[in-house]
């Protein structure tokens, strides 16, 4: 009897202990299918085939199937835990996690890693999003990044988290662009002061920042710096439209709040597309939004405000090759101390702005000049100047940038037509564009087709990028004012009638000047290269005018008018004008009216849809 008890014990414990092996290797096994870990691991699902991560270096795991095997990843970490606890320090967040969702770990003091939270000492946290920047192929569709706020020191000290690619110095353009789209740079994840941030932005490229404040506690931001700290110098493919700053920035928030910020529906992913989803799906992770605008912008800003008798002052100020304290006074002399002030702070910005965008003679001259201004500011009472704060409009506010249009357009000699467009991003002239650079225009891959009465369908356009940046001076004051250029180039019909097509360049540099904030008039040199001659030459160059106006936030309209010759064909002329305007405001929907000649006039009124 008694051997039979023995033996009855010994079974039930065997079996115990092989049910709590079992129920733990199941536990493991859930745990390495979530969300949290796999996003730890950088898991990319492709359209065909299975998961793997998009971290390559065999650092980043302890098994050898690491990358491919989030199981086998999660049971080699957790030996690793086991036999060296010191391994926590290196992956901090695999060690929250496995803590949380797995079973406990030993405590291990981990110097380096608190030293680091110590040094961040995060309060809460923000996204920021900078507007675009033409001067960067990689910057145009703007940029994200994450800051953690200190608020026992000055903001300007607060550390950021950049994601980028690293190239090489110097890298032609052409290779940069090539390497960029196809994956030929790594991405890095960079640790910076916000003040390095806002001179990048704010002064040197002159881009406007919005700060999302974020409604994260502190168990998700150390989660996230945790994870932070695991990627130092860890190196993942870079693509400018999929796996870029956007991609990334999105993966880590989704991190901390196991919620998706990707948009879905599309093979890209923008800077815009992480606010915009995060404002309708999750609005309440944003706390506030915050304005920072660029030196350009303060300067616009407090320009407006001034009356017509302070800018008189600062104008003749400004002017002066040289100005001295007597010249200065004299200038001055018909304004009130506040009207004095208001003048000499605009100077103030006026002179920050300028020093990115003159060269160094003019440089050292304005530099010289800043100094009277600051010694005649020392003699009037203390105090801020009386400007009133820009109420800025919010990049999620934008019209959505990928379009599908409808319309019936009437041809001349094709007579009336369905019209059918499709442009993935970004925007145009006429789209609802706050955050985004005034006056400009950045689309890519923008095809239009034309259907009949009897459904043939006609292939009218592709453009695979059309660029314009007016650069609109808005002052008048000496330095301000930058070339405006356009850039387009894809495949077009060059004539209905003579069914003839043709790929094409073409391109204007030239002047612009805004009368009013909302009113942009331009004229320049304009050059057209096809790669048929059947209207008489390859290359024609001509002159081109035009302008933009956003009447109110439901009216917008453009209009150009351009006349050109063939280089090699002096006879032969091409004259051009386009009118176009925009109606509702709405970030899903909008009315096109467009009115067109080259050589033949051609009418159009379209549905746009933006998604």
């Amino acid at each position: 009897m008694e051997g039979i008890i023995r033996f009855l014990v010994v079974s039930i414990f065997m079996l115990s202990q092989l049910f709590t092996f079992a129920s733990a290797d199941t536990l493991i096994e859930t745990a390495s299918q979530h969300p949290t870990w796999l996003s730890l691991l950088h898991y990319e699902k492709p359209l065909v085939g299975s998961a793997s991560s998009a971290i390559k270096t065999s650092d980043f795991f302890y098994s050898e199937t690491g990358s491919v095997d989030a199981y086998a990843e999660l049971k080699a970490t957790l030996s690793a835990f086991r036999d060296s606890p010191s391994e926590q320090c290196k992956f901090p967040a695999r060690s929250l996690f496995i803590s949380e969702y797995v079973q406990p770990l030993t405590e291990v003091n981990c110097v380096q890693f608190d030293a680091f939270l110590s040094n961040i000492n995060p309060t809460d946290m923000s996204l920021i999003y900078a507007s675009g920047y033409l001067g960067n192929p990689a910057s145009m569709y703007g940029h994200v990044f994450l800051k953690f706020n200190n608020t026992e020191q000055s903001e300007l000290l607060d550390n950021t988290y950049n994601y980028g690619a690293r190239y090489p110095e110097n890298e032609h353009p052409i290779t940069y662009i090539f390497n960029g789209i196809f994956g030929g740079y790594d991405g890095y994840f960079a640790n910076q002061k916000y003040h390095h941030q806002t001179l990048t932005y704010t002064e040197n490229e002159l881009r406007d920042l919005w700060e999302y404040s974020l409604s994260l506690g502190s168990k998700e931001i150390t989660f996230l710096l945790a994870h932070l700290w695991e990627l130092e110098q860890v190196p993942m493919t870079y693509y400018f439209f999929k796996q870029n700053c956007a991609y990334q920035i999105a993966k880590l928030l989704a991190i901390a709040t196991n919620r998706s910020y990707l948009p879905k529906g599309k093979p890209w992913v923008m800077p815009f597309d992480i606010v915009t989803t995060i404002k309708e799906n999750h609005p309440s992770l944003i706390k506030s939004v915050n304005y920072h605008p660029s030196r350009q912008e303060a300067l616009y800003t407090r320009f407006a405000q001034l009356t017509d008798k302070e800018r008189v002052a600062l104008t003749e100020a400004l002017e002066a090759e040289e100005v001295s304290s007597y010249s200065l006074k004299e200038i001055l002399a018909p304004l009130n101390d506040e009207q004095k002030k208001r003048v000499i702070d605009t100077a103030f910005d006026y002179f920050s702005y300028i020093t990115q965008t003159e060269d160094d003679d003019a440089l050292f001259a304005a530099q010289q000049n800043r100094k009277v201004f600051v010694d005649a500011r020392f003699e009037l009472p203390p105090g801020k100047s009386s400007f009133a704060a820009k109420a800025s409009t919010p990049p999620h506010d934008a019209q959505d940038t990928t379009l599908i249009q409808i319309g019936l357009v009437h041809n001349n000699s094709a007579g009336t037509q369905g019209s059918i467009r499709f442009r993935a991003n970004y925007y145009d002239l006429l789209t609802i564009n706050p955050a985004r650079i005034p006056f400009s225009e950045l689309s890519t891959f923008d095809m239009k087709l034309y259907v009949d009465s009897e459904a043939r369908i006609d292939f009218a356009e592709l453009t695979a990028l059309r660029i314009t940046n007016l650069n609109a001076a808005t002052t008048g004051l000496p330095g301000d004012s930058k070339l405006a250029w356009k850039l387009a180039t894809g495949y077009r019909e060059l004539s209905v009638q003579n069914d003839m097509s043709s790929l094409y360049i073409d391109g204007l540099v030239g002047k612009s000047y805004s009368p009013k904030q909302n009113i942009a008039l331009y004229g320049g040199l304009s050059t057209t290269a096809i790669s048929k001659n059947n209207l008489g030459g390859y290359l024609a160059v001509g002159v081109e005018f035009g302008g933009v106006t956003h009447v109110s936030p439901q009216y917008a309209m453009s209009f150009s008018v351009g006349h050109q010759r063939y280089v090699n064909a002096p006879d032969q002329k091409r004259t051009y004008a386009t009118w176009e305007q925009r109606f509702l405001n709405n970030q899903q929907y909008d009315v096109r009216a467009l009115l067109r000649y080259d050589e033949e006039f051609e009418y159009s009124v379209s549905l746009s849809y933006y998604f």
